[in-house]
């Protein structure tokens, strides 16, 4: 099967008295046919519009809220979600985070042909540890919760800076872990090269949990 393929600009900036906010939006193109991902997304674009706002409350603990919606001619994808997230730093080594994904539950009914709902809760742990101090060497570990389907799925990163040149950053995800006749992989490995104020990159993302272990997908940075 094809990954779907897609386009994303945002646009942040800070504010006053410790505020900042974004602007994002995304744009989908899920492919058709025998190859694509099938119901209900099967060949019909959709875009996502999100707006966020961030507040620091000191140095160590940072909180933040977004509100998104999705526009499309397909009736299924056309939801709005509701998101909180809350970061905690006490050092410069250690960082926690939490997110509460969509928790309003926008679209939580499972949908045939794999019991999958549209849009619901996901819930994200994560911490991360910079054995320097600071984001030169970075390894972060992360377990998503998605509420609908009462599933756990680890994630790890890692990312690396190469001096004078960028960063160079890989990530992998288990769906099904414990199930062996279902457990998914999907991976991304690439790089981002800095030009002064300038930076851009690319890489791949690969894995059965696109659909089979020969899909293959790539993508595209630039800021």
């Amino acid at each position: 099967k094809r990954p779907s393929c897609g386009l994303a600009f945002d646009l942040a900036m800070p504010l006053i008295w410790g505020l900042a906010t974004g602007l994002r939006v995304d744009h989908v193109s899920p492919p058709a046919g025998t190859d694509g991902v099938g119901f209900p997304y099967n060949g019909t674009d959709y875009t996502w519009l999100t707006w966020g706002l961030g507040y620091k409350l000191g140095e160590r603990v940072q909180v933040g809220a977004t509100i998104q919606h999705s526009y499309s001619n397909n009736p299924y994808p056309q939801l709005t979600g509701l998101s909180f997230g809350l970061n905690y730093r006490p050092n410069t080594h250690f960082a926690f985070s939490g997110v509460a994904h969509d928790f309003n539950g926008p679209s939580t009914q499972e949908l045939p042909p794999n019991g999958d709902p549209v849009l619901g809760r996901l819930f994200i742990a994560g911490a991360a540890f910079r054995p320097t101090g600071k984001r030169n060497l970075e390894l972060d570990l992360e377990a998503r919760y998605y509420d609908a389907i009462e599933q756990v799925r680890p994630r790890i990163v890692g990312a690396f800076d190469v001096p004078g040149v960028g960063r160079i950053r890989g990530d992998v995800e288990i769906a099904q872990l414990g199930n062996d006749d279902k457990r998914g992989i999907v991976a991304t490995a690439g790089a981002e090269f800095y030009f002064s104020v300038f930076s851009a990159g690319g890489g791949a993302i690969f894995g059965n949990g696109l659909g089979s272990s020969r899909s293959v997908g790539e993508y595209v940075t630039a800021s």
